[in-house]
């Protein structure tokens, strides 16, 4: 038969290892779960940078006079001095 001594160690060293397994186990789940949402941010981020460019090249085309006329032209109806405006009519 066994002596306690034993047995105690050897429950003592179960305990041990058991906890530590879930406690690994847990740690490594959220380790997966922040991996997932890193590469979602990172999406996140390289999309935004993209819009930044692409707002940074309006800004500066709309800069020049040739931007501005582009904007008076398409939002504001504005046209040239001597052009003229042909409105066509649907019936």
């Amino acid at each position: 038969m066994p002596r306690i001594r034993w047995v105690f160690v050897f429950v003592c060293t179960m305990l041990v290892l058991l906890i530590t397994g879930t406690v690994l186990f847990y740690e490594a789940e959220k380790i997966v779960n922040l991996i997932s949402i890193s590469a979602e941010r990172t999406l996140q981020l390289a999309e935004k940078q993209s819009k930044v460019i692409k707002y940074k090249e309006q800004i500066e085309f709309y800069k020049t006079d040739k931007g501005i006329a582009h904007l008076g032209r398409e939002q504001y109806n504005f046209i040239f001095p001597g052009e003229k405006i042909f409105v066509i009519e649907k019936n």
